[in-house]
């Protein structure tokens, strides 16, 4: 899912969200901390590049 989400990153950001806002839950949920980081990041990258700036300094800092 992550992948498929990074593939789409700069094409389609809105589905880009969608598939990391999913990935991101499963990582957390798994305990997978490493593709936790990924998929945030993919989620605060797309949310910026939707223009979507203020709301996403949160969630950019926690994926520090």
């Amino acid at each position: 899912m992550i992948e498929r989400a990074d593939a789409l990153h700069l094409r389609a950001p809105e589905l880009a969200l969608v598939l990391g806002e999913r990935a991101a839950a499963l990582s957390e949920a798994a305990g997978a901390d490493e593709q936790w980081i990924r998929a945030e990041s993919l989620v605060v990258s797309s949310r910026v590049r939707l223009g979507d700036r203020p709301g996403t300094v949160g969630r950019a800092v926690a994926a520090l």
